[in-house]
């Protein structure tokens, strides 16, 4: 009885665990420099680390303290300071302790998205430490009681051909984030872009179709996550969509903050399908949320219905979609409502050289279109063609001349959807621009951030209890 019991203890939870990856194309060391303290879940360098050194890089050292060969992992979650940063094993638990090492290096555990999906770790890695990731095709966060938090690390990641979010199940605790980390608590450099295209911050590319997230008879079931701070383009001239949604099978719950998605047709050449994010199908109960979001090219040049920034076909009658505080430029269709049964609303959002903004029956407040009675079912209508920076290199802040959009839009501080940043996530107060950028806001530093400091400890029993629990057997 005392082995049973001890062998479920590990399995007593209290709550997610957050576990943390980073992914960027770079198969090399980071850095390996100073000496290396690890107590507890503390990691203390001896010599300050390079500014792009954050959350999710993986630390490979020798626990020994002889420095003779690598013997353990561990993931930055936090950063403190530049020598100083909170770590933990694979799998969420505190790592081997090890006092004054000087052979260890840094590192990103993938360094592609579809590596991250196959447990394929980055073979800059030594072999005797890697396969700290036992899954192989996906990956069950929902059994694992995983909060699961991918950082993109600034430059292109290749999403043609992958398969997205194949076999990764999640539930609405145990969810998965895909964001581009800023904030000094979790990187040095912001590792995002600052409302424009530019490899300066994590750019998710296809030359087709992107990120695809369907299911199928309930063995993908990848319904519940959150995109933030990413840039999506595709570049294909024969059409393709950044992200498909296609949760049939399960409720999905989904957000998108702060994302750049850009078509590759400004000129109209694309003759297929074209979508920035394009929801196919959910159940009922299903949402989308999208806030401070550009979506720039998605046009084509033949006739199909589908060509526009974001989409919703679904038949599902109880779908949800919400855009707060957006913008739209140059698309054929801004946003589409096809199914008449879906909640499709749409708040402070900008829609700007589109043929049609506002398509099937889409309510709402305070919506700017440069098309005259554009949003018929929205109220508080804004008709007029709003000043951005410069078009032409695809800056669509508001320039401080304009006067169509600059306090156009209503706080949604409160709103179902909340919003309380823009596109930089710089703060938002009083009366709100409307779209992504907000002219007066104050730099906040990712303030939004979930403090990683905070995130759950190991889903384990506490060590005292474990020592009570040993003493009455």
């Amino acid at each position: 009885m005392k082995k049973l019991l001890f062998l479920l203890l590990p399995t007593l939870v209290f709550g997610q665990t957050h576990i943390h990856r980073s992914i960027q194309n770079n198969m090399s060391v980071i850095w390996s420099g100073g000496s290396l303290t690890i107590a507890d879940t503390i990691a203390t360098f001896s010599t300050s680390a390079p500014d792009s050194i954050g959350r999710g890089v993986l630390i490979y050292y020798d626990s020994t303290g002889l420095n003779l060969l690598t013997n353990a992992v561990c993931f930055i979650k936090y950063r403190t300071s530049a020598k100083v940063f909170g770590v933990q094993r694979f799998n969420g638990s505190a790592p081997a302790s090890v006092s004054g090492s000087t052979s260890h290096s840094l590192i990103h555990p993938y360094t592609t998205w579809e590596g991250f999906h196959n447990g394929s770790e980055n073979t800059g890695i030594p072999i005797l430490v890697r396969n700290f990731d036992t899954h192989t095709d996906g990956i069950n966060l929902d059994s694992r009681n995983w909060f699961m938090h991918i950082a993109m690390y600034s430059g292109s990641h290749d999403i043609t051909g992958t398969q997205g979010g194949d076999d990764i199940n999640t539930s609405s605790t145990d969810r998965l984030e895909i964001y581009a980390p800023c904030g000094k608590k979790f990187v040095g450099v912001s590792q995002r872009h600052l409302g424009k295209l530019s490899f300066r911050g994590a750019v998710m590319t296809t030359t087709g179709n992107g990120f695809i997230t369907n299911d199928d008879a309930g063995t993908r079931v990848f319904q519940h996550f959150d995109v933030n701070g990413i840039q999506v383009r595709v570049t294909s001239t024969t059409g393709g969509y950044g992200f498909q949604l296609g949760q049939v099978n399960e409720a999905c719950d989904i957000t998108f903050s702060d994302c750049l998605f850009f078509g590759s047709d400004s000129v109209s050449t694309v003759s297929s399908v074209h979508v920035g994010l394009f929801w196919s199908g959910a159940t009922a109960g299903s949402s989308v949320k999208i806030k401070n979001c550009l979506f720039s090219g998605w046009k084509t040049a033949g006739t199909t219905t589908r060509e526009g920034g974001m989409m919703n076909i679904c038949a599902a009658s109880t779908g949800t979609t919400l855009i707060n505080n957006c913008t739209f430029y140059k698309n054929e269709i801004a946003m589409l409502r096809l199914n008449v049964g879906n909640t499709f609303t749409v708040k402070n959002t900008i829609t700007q050289r589109a043929a049609d903004g506002f398509n099937g029956g889409i309510g709402g407040n305070n919506n700017v279109s440069d098309i005259s009675g554009d949003c018929g079912s929205c109220t508080a209508n804004i008709t007029g063609t709003v000043k951005f920076v410069s078009q032409s290199t695809g800056d669509f802040s508001l320039d401080a001349t304009d006067v169509v959009a600059v306090n156009a839009g209503a706080n949604l501080s409160g709103d179902a959807l909340p919003v309380t940043t823009d596109v930089r996530c710089y703060s938002r107060s009083g009366t709100y621009d409307c779209g992504f950028y907000e002219l007066e806001a104050v730099a906040g530093g990712c303030s939004t951030e979930t403090d990683a400091v905070s995130s759950s400890a190991p889903s384990i029993l506490p060590v005292k209890a474990l020592q009570r629990l040993r003493r009455s057997w």
